[in-house]
């Protein structure tokens, strides 16, 4: 099943293939007897469909035109959380705007 995720920067279509990261979440999760969060798979499938990442406000903009609905605060935790585990990555701070990439 293809899915596409509305985008100005992409429009790549996330599938099986590109949902391997998703998958290795899963494992994590499973490894750390952690509870699995469909929105923490979001983010990380929309960022995995994105080439060069986004900023959390553009990343919150994509992810509640999908459906699900999502704070800024739970955006926020579960990027950290993401980053912590090693998922994600986090380029620019301080004066730069922070953009957020899939660890592929």
């Amino acid at each position: 099943m293809i899915q596409m995720i509305p985008t100005e920067i992409s429009r790549t279509p996330v599938n099986a293939a590109q949902s391997v990261l998703v998958g290795k979440l899963r494992a994590y999760c499973h490894a750390n007897n952690l509870r699995r969060h469909p929105k923490r798979e979001m983010i990380v499938e929309t960022l995995q469909s994105l080439a060069q990442g986004a900023t959390a406000d553009h990343l919150w903009e994509l992810i509640y035109q999908r459906g699900p609905k999502i704070s800024f605060a739970g955006l926020y935790y579960s990027l950290n959380w993401l980053i912590a585990a090693g998922f994600v990555e986090k380029q620019g701070q301080g004066k730069q705007m922070t953009v957020y990439r899939a660890r592929l």
